[in-house]
């Protein structure tokens, strides 16, 4: 026989001597016990596994057996007609011939007419007076009494349905008057049927009833409902309702933060379960929460009416925002799909946002995204949810934060989730300017700042607005940055040769160098005084086995470096994204990374330096970006400044000027903190137009401490404890000097 298991008492019998003889076991099976089929005429092939003669037979006219009974294994054909009916199941069964043993193969054909049903909304309003409330559905080969229909009451609600029709085109509902002038009624219809193969099938509509006068409650304006929560977080208890527009898209997984609950666990599940809507004039917005996905019925470009009864509100001040708490889809009175045109979008230059827009639809026009390499979310996604290790991801970073500046020289950050299912799928930025469209936010990102001032609550601000997208049609930058407001006076994206003096040359822009000031160590095959350093540039696609993103390895897409040439700069590379993490190796050359920060013999620190030219180059609009992050935690420098001069004695702090300070996280390698970083921490400092016309002029980023942290802590550590002064890693993978046009 085929291979099948049989117990055997033999082994028993000989070690307790008995003598009698043991009644054979008979074995019976088959390899496949379900098959599905489509409607179309066909044929199965039953595979008998027995070591006995039995029979089979069905109870389904059409159904027909090639064989009634067999000897021992054996092939039995099943054949069957199309099937213009509705789905259904046949059941074989099969027996030995003396009935020790048995067994069932069910076949589940698909039928021409397939019961389905499905509601055009989840919830509906009913009108006091006479008559009959229909609520769109569409059922297909299901009659009314195949339902069971359930009507439930919150506690202290008197019953108010007293039939439910279900109709080929709607649910019918019969309901008694409201007597009350004060009270909404409200209930859940509970809808129960089966699919064609004998599967329960359920589906709930929330309803609600208006008082004696036809209404509704009371319509309230923004101003009116945020005056609920003056003082924080308030529960609304009356019958208020809000007209709103629905600007933000559940599908893009960007909707709001998925917020760390400790250094290591992440609540993905906010997401899907928010919603920014704004007023109808455009003018005010709220983030609505809802208590499950479930309940998150809010559609993007639709007009809503919501009742805001059992929603709390709640109030968040420095910047002033506010947030419904708590809703439920029964808080739903009406939903119209609306054009996206007819929904307000202010355009506005980032310097002139106000509080009165956070959590609405703005487009920031005249803008572009300075950092000229990677994707939406250039992290290490080792520490994301696109690692799968044995079922468990390292949930460490939920999101990223990209850089945005405009014609008037201010910049903010773009955020991406790292549930966003586009955010690193091999498409490559556009680095012209333009505009993008999103939701204003506030939210912090203690990955680039923490604990930095002794406000607790400016730990990770990292400015007052940020802006979230819900779709790659919000991002409309031109792709030629020949045409945009900004041109380059000198850039450095990856390692580009080494000169005679050890350092770097700009890979686009003018004549001038960068180096780092140690001398302490040479990078022999480039034979410069900095080397390269990791990078998590690639665009993707990423992911490891099991992901939400698939498994992912290689970077064929490239970096979103396009050189003069037309070249996509080191597409492909062997050393990219052999995981699904985005993440480049170090003789990649995608970052500067430097290792000794700290002088011993004169107890000074050392820094990166940058020369360029603005010769012939005149503007009232300069400006500096950069991209830095340490890559060891304990002896890199947290603190920076960067400083500019016209030259003249480099070496005397008297000749250089301050342009702004700045701190630098650690990786996350080596550390669960909250404050460690999966990316490059992207910067944009303005330049005095002083600098226009020279020769020469220098830059220099200097660690403004010896302050540095640990894989334990911020800020407790620092560069003078590291006796080899070896592992200060300080890694740049972006440096870029602009001027307006």
């Amino acid at each position: 026989m085929r291979k099948l298991g049989i117990v055997s008492l033999l082994l028993l019998a000989a070690c307790s001597g008995w003598k009698e003889e043991l009644p054979k076991a008979i074995g019976l099976g088959v390899k496949q016990h379900l098959y599905e089929t489509g409607t179309s005429e066909g044929t199965v092939t039953l595979e008998i596994l027995s070591d006995a003669p039995g029979t089979l037979r069905t109870d389904e006219s059409w159904l027909t057996l090639g064989a009634s009974a067999f000897s021992s294994d054996a092939d039995v054909q099943v054949s069957f007609p199309g099937n213009e009916g509705k789905p259904r199941i046949g059941r074989i069964f099969l027996s030995t011939s003396l009935g020790e043993r048995r067994d069932t193969v069910v076949i589940m054909q698909m039928g021409q007419i397939v019961p389905s049903f499905s509601l055009a909304q989840s919830s509906a309003v009913v009108y006091n007076g006479e008559g009959d409330t229909s609520i769109p559905a569409t059922v297909q080969f299901i009659a009314d009494e195949d339902f069971t229909k359930e009507v439930i009451y919150p506690e202290g609600i008197p019953q108010w349905v007293s039939s439910v029709t279900v109709r080929p085109d709607a649910v019918v509902l019969r309901t008694i008057d409201n007597p009350s002038r004060s009270v909404i009624n409200k209930a859940v219809l509970r809808l129960k049927w089966e699919d064609g193969w004998g599967k329960p099938m359920q589906a709930s509509i929330d309803l609600i009833q208006a008082n004696a006068d036809n209404m509704l409650g009371v319509g309230a304006d923004f101003p009116e409902v945020r005056a609920l929560a003056a003082q924080g977080r308030a529960l609304c208890e009356d019958d208020i309702y809000i007209d709103a527009y629905v600007v933000s898209d559940v599908a893009s997984g960007n909707v709001a933060e998925n917020p760390n609950l400790s250094p290591t666990i992440i609540d993905y599940t906010v997401t899907s379960r928010s919603a920014y809507i704004e007023s109808l004039d455009g003018q005010y917005g709220f983030l609505v929460e809802a208590v499950s996905a479930e309940d998150m019925v809010l559609k993007n470009n639709t007009r809503v009416r919501i009742l805001l009864n059992g929603a709390s509100v709640e109030h968040y001040p420095e910047p002033d925002r506010w947030k419904i708490c708590d809703f439920t889809s029964g808080m739903l009175l009406s939903s119209e799909d609306v054009d996206a045109r007819a929904v307000p979008a202010k355009r506005k230059h980032i310097g002139q946002l106000t509080d009165d827009d956070i959590y609405t639809r703005v487009t920031l026009t005249d803008c572009e995204m300075p950092i000229r390499k990677g994707s939406l979310t250039p992290l290490n996604e080792l520490y994301t949810l696109a690692h799968v290790d044995a079922g468990k991801t390292y949930d460490r970073i939920s999101k990223a934060a990209l850089l945005l500046r405009d014609i008037d020289g201010n910049s903010m950050y773009i955020y991406t989730n790292t549930t966003c299912p586009y955010r690193r799928d091999g498409t490559r930025l556009n680095y012209g300017s333009g505009s993008i469209t999103g939701v204003i936010v506030h939210e912090k990102y203690r990955r680039f700042v923490d604990e930095d001032s002794e406000d607790e609550d400016e730990c990770g601000n990292i400015g007052r607005y940020q802006i979230r997208h819900f779709s790659r049609a919000d991002f409309n930058f031109s792709p030629d940055f020949a045409g945009s407001f900004s041109g380059l006076v000198t850039e450095y994206r990856y390692l580009h040769r080494g000169n005679a003096d050890k350092s770097f040359s700009p890979t686009d822009g003018s004549e001038g160098w960068f180096s780092q000031t140690s001398h302490k160590f040479t990078y022999a095959s480039l034979g410069t005084y900095a080397r390269g350093g990791q990078d998590y540039s690639c665009l993707g696609p990423i992911g490891y086995e099991g992901s939400m993103f698939g498994k992912n390895t290689g970077c064929e897409s490239g970096f979103g470096i396009i050189l003069d040439d037309g070249t996509n700069y080191m597409a492909g590379d062997s050393g990219t994204n052999t995981s699904g993490d985005g993440k480049s190796t170090e003789t990649s050359n995608l970052a500067w990374r430097a290792d000794f920060w700290y002088n011993p013999d004169n107890q000074s620190v050392w820094e990166w330096l940058i020369c360029f030219s603005t010769k012939n180059i005149s503007s009232e609009k300069f400006s500096m970006q950069l991209s830095m992050l340490n890559q060891y935690n304990g002896f890199a420098p947290r603190y920076w400044r960067a400083e500019w001069s016209l030259g003249g004695d480099v070496s005397r702090a008297a000749d250089w000027n301050l342009i702004g300070k700045f701190s630098c996280p650690d990786f996350i390698g080596s550390s669960n903190l909250i404050n460690a970083s999966g990316m490059f921490k992207p910067m944009d400092f303005p330049l005095p137009s002083s600098i226009s016309n020279k020769d020469e002029v220098y830059i220099r980023l200097i660690p403004d401490s010896l302050v540095a942290g640990t894989a334990n802590s911020y800020s407790e550590g620092s560069l003078t404890t590291n006796p080899s002064n070896s592992s200060a890693r300080n890694a740049i993978n972006y440096f870029a000097v602009r001027y307006n046009k």
